[in-house]
């Protein structure tokens, strides 16, 4: 009797947790701005992260990018910008060569003012955290052999061929001018990533989206927005790609800067 085998590319998950993460932080407000009654809003996003790999585990590090409005004792609506670090090990035993996957994002955030001149913000940050192997082993497809019954099952195996992690920049001239009736104050700036599409070809990834902007602003001691958005397109290189290989990327706006000039133009 003879008997067929045929290598098979598989993964093995070595790690694969998702863990929750305390934080807290006291921001006090610049001596150039108001004292606080109220805090009308505060949201925090975690970009520039990044992700190390070693034999015990993954170390993850980003930036913790805090945006506060609040009421003034003067009655006027004031922003606060403030950015920390944030780092966490998550340890594991990793051997070979492996891909991994690292994620982060803001769940809770219960800010408190302590006094007129401090914020107490705690928050809790969510991490997912994926490690990968890959590896070939031999099975048995078939055999031949005459007045033996067989029995045979179809089975589908999938393996990670390619991963890449990109960078893609977009920027725009804003005319604040024709977005706004006139900002005194820029008070807040969302950005997301929307209508995304990833299409595999030869060796190269065709990344499309559009990055969506919300704005808060005053105006006359008004709260005011507006809504812009920018396309983007990018090739990214990814040797061993090909068009029939299924192909699934995760984007996520990881900075955001802007400035406005003299005559109401603000680059992003």
């Amino acid at each position: 009797m003879e008997i067929f085998k045929e290598d098979i590319h598989i993964t093995e998950n070595l790690l694969d947790e998702t863990m929750s993460c305390v934080t807290e932080a006291d921001i006090i407000v610049p001596d150039t701005m108001p004292d606080i009654l109220k805090v009308l809003k505060c949201d925090i996003d975690l970009v520039k992260t990044d992700k190390i790999v070693h034999q015990n585990g993954v170390e993850f590090s980003g930036v913790l990018d805090y945006k506060i409005l609040y009421l003034a004792d003067d009655k006027t609506i004031r922003s606060i910008n403030y950015s920390r670090d944030f780092s966490r090990n998550v340890d594991a035993k990793i051997d070979g060569d492996v891909v991994c996957y690292a994620s982060g994002d803001v769940t809770h955030i219960e800010p408190k003012v302590s006094n007129s001149r401090k914020l107490n913000v705690k928050d809790v940050v969510s991490l997912k955290v994926k490690v990968i192997k890959q590896s070939t082993i031999s099975a048995v497809t078939g055999f031949d052999g005459d007045g033996y019954p067989a029995k045979m099952q179809k089975t589908n195996s999938f393996s990670l061929d390619v991963c890449k992690d990109a960078k893609i920049k977009a920027e725009d001239t804003l005319d604040l001018n024709l977005l706004t009736n006139g900002a005194d104050e820029i008070l807040k700036m969302s950005f997301s990533v929307t209508d995304t599409e990833l299409k595999s070809v030869s060796n190269k990834a065709v990344a499309r989206g559009t990055i969506k902007i919300d704005a808060l602003y005053t105006f006359e001691n008004e709260i005011m927005s507006f809504e812009y958005e920018i396309p983007f397109s990018e090739i990214i290189e990814a040797d061993g790609l090909e068009p029939d290989m299924y192909s699934i990327g995760e984007f996520k706006v990881s900075d955001a800067n802007y400035d406005i000039g003299e005559e109401g133009n603000m680059n992003v």
